[in-house]
């Protein structure tokens, strides 16, 4: 890919191909809504935005929006290598632990056995009834249990009755 940096300046945005659409898309935006009251103009960048953003572009066929929303959901994706009978340690967050003493409890939980894989990034885990919590959890909140390489190999891996 060729790409050349061309500086621009506030008074010079045409060195800038995208630019100078993006600035003229947002002045017809701006004619269009504000014709009865041209003054008020930048009151109504935040009504703007949304049209905007969601508006599809003729080369990738897709949104601003979508575009950005698709990079950062592929950048947080966890690769989920995972399968049904698995055992695997639950991630609790800080925020979902509650009552007295939440700051010494552990945030990770298990093992727990992997039921059935919902999706392509989901599984339902066998939880205790205890726990008060939906069964279905997301891949970034599992880590795949692994025994202890200190434990005896004789020894089955723990039990979660």
């Amino acid at each position: 890919m060729d790409t050349r940096l061309k500086r621009s300046t506030a008074f010079h945005p045409q060195t800038d191909g995208q630019t100078k659409v993006v600035n003229r898309t947002m002045v017809h935006l701006l004619r269009g809504y504000n014709s009865k009251h041209p003054k008020t103009w930048d009151e109504s960048l935040p009504y703007l935005q949304f049209p905007f953003n969601r508006g599809i572009h003729g080369s990738t066929l897709k949104s601003p929006f979508e575009q950005q929303y698709k990079a950062h959901h592929d950048k947080h994706r966890v690769p989920c290598n995972f399968k049904e009978g698995d055992l695997v340690w639950l991630h609790l967050g800080k925020e979902r632990l509650t009552g007295v003493g939440k700051k010494l409890k552990p945030i990770h939980y298990g093992p727990f056995k992997i039921i059935k894989q919902i999706g392509d990034n989901a599984f339902q885990l066998e939880l205790p009834p205890y726990m008060h919590m939906y069964s279905v959890i997301n891949a970034e909140n599992l880590k795949l249990f692994e025994p202890s390489l200190l434990a005896d190999p004789d020894e089955d891996t723990p039990s979660i009755s």
